[in-house]
């Protein structure tokens, strides 16, 4: 009867491990599906001041920067 216990609690265990690890994954795919622009910055950089001069500042208030909010990464 012991060994039966036993399986049935290790089968217990590992649906329930199944359901946790599920819904963690769907927790991440969720954040994944987050849309951003990715800009890779570096100091000296002509394109990143071109940027800057040109949309850095009024890009999050456009359309396109409420769909794609920017993330700004430093290559250093």
């Amino acid at each position: 009867m012991s060994d039966r216990k036993t399986r049935l609690s290790l089968v217990a265990l590992i649906v329930m491990s199944i359901i946790f690890l599920c819904s963690s994954l769907r927790a991440t795919a969720a954040q994944l599906r987050t849309n951003e622009l990715v800009m890779f910055d570096q100091i000296g950089c002509p394109f990143c001041a071109a940027w800057e001069r040109e949309v850095g500042k009024s890009y999050r208030k456009t359309d396109e920067g409420k769909q794609l909010p920017l993330r700004r990464v430093d290559l250093h």
